[in-house]
């Protein structure tokens, strides 16, 4: 199940790295490894978190392991493209500004296998990847039940 979604995130990300003229190979390796960690017990996420994030352990543990990934790419695989374990790192919540990290996070939170209909957001990414992200960030608010900017007055 984890692999499937992994592949639909993969070719969401790579046809939309295409359409924003990012380069598919750095856009490949962020969908493949972006939930890499996410099947780790919570000790070894903690471990790796203690040893590379420790300003972040007041974070849910639910997203850990994106954090995890990133470090785990760079330290143990030697990947140095910064975008791309930006990407990584911060693919749950979408707080990063570059196009990559963009591109990740709203395919991962839109890829077709997800259990809501996502056709309309995908054409949405494919027209503005910029407004997709707020749309995406809201769905996801509403979901979590959180206040979103435009709630705040």
């Amino acid at each position: 199940k984890r692999m499937d979604h992994v592949l639909r995130v993969t070719e969401l990300t790579s046809r939309l790295a295409v359409r924003y003229g990012i380069d598919t190979d750095r856009a490949v390796l962020a969908g493949l490894f972006h939930d890499a960690m996410k099947q780790w017990p919570q000790e070894k996420l903690l471990h790796w978190m203690r040893l590379y994030r420790p300003e972040l352990l007041f974070l849910p543990e639910a997203i850990w392991h994106a954090f995890v990934a990133a470090d785990v790419l760079k330290v143990r695989y030697h990947i140095r493209d910064k975008a791309v374990l930006q990407a990584i790192a911060h693919h749950v919540e979408g707080n990063s500004s570059s196009l990559l990290a963009k591109i990740l996070y709203v395919a991962d939170k839109i890829e077709p296998g997800r259990n809501y209909d996502t056709s309309l957001l995908i054409q949405s990414a494919f027209h503005d990847i910029h407004k997709t992200v707020l749309i995406v960030k809201e769905m996801q608010a509403q979901y979590l039940g959180k206040e979103t900017p435009n709630d705040i007055n």
